[in-house]
């Protein structure tokens, strides 16, 4: 019987088969999206060794509209270059 109540790691690998998942799409209908990082300045007083520093926060954004997926409110990014 498996265990329901297991812990899961961000840093463990899982197999999964996807063949049973729903796929997401974007309220736009597209099914592609790209893998992008938001960028965030700590200061100093908030900092753990009390120096800034850069924390980062993994996204995905629609290809075709710029939708960021799961973000309480829909933000489009602003793509630059791409």
């Amino acid at each position: 019987m498996k265990n329901n109540n297991q812990k899961f790691s961000p840093t463990q690998n899982y197999q999964v088969d996807i063949r049973n998942a729903k796929q997401t799409v974007c309220p736009c209908g597209s099914g592609l999206f790209v893998q992008a990082f938001r960028i965030y300045t700590v200061p100093a007083m908030l900092s753990p060794n009390g120096q800034e520093l850069l924390a980062h926060q993994q996204i995905f954004y629609c290809k075709e509209c710029n939708l960021v997926v799961g973000d309480p409110e829909p933000v489009k990014q602003e793509v630059i270059g791409g």
